[in-house]
């Protein structure tokens, strides 16, 4: 699977490049540098955004994202509560990577499943 993931901490991208080991995975830092990297590549097959990013607000990236048609996954080391409206996109939190791991690790066996 194609896999952008948009995180500014260096320890965070490391720690979910390491968990997505086997997937074509580009990182941008910031949503800026992911804004670029969409426009340069072809499609991701999904998008793992850090919520709490320097920038716009954070729901309203996420929103945009969804709105241009990616399937997103965020992720957050935010209290629930402080967590805006994300639309579809499903919240996964830090203190739980292990879950995101097994939802991407899901998708990609459904979509190898389905021959795309």
């Amino acid at each position: 699977m194609r896999i952008l993931i948009i995180e500014d901490s260096e320890t965070w991208r490391f720690l979910l490049l390491s968990g997505l080991v086997g997937h074509d995975v580009e990182v941008a830092e910031d949503a800026a540098q992911a804004m670029q990297k969409i426009r340069h590549r072809n499609r991701f097959d999904l998008v793992i955004s850090d919520y709490d990013l320097p920038g716009p607000a954070d729901n309203e990236f996420i929103l945009l994202l969804q709105k241009f048609g990616y399937l997103t996954v965020v992720l957050t080391g935010l209290d629930p509560k402080r967590v805006g409206d994300c639309g579809d996109a499903k919240v996964f939190y830090k203190s739980d990577v292990n879950e995101l791991f097994r939802f991407v690790q899901g998708m990609s066996s459904a979509v190898q499943t389905t021959g795309e």
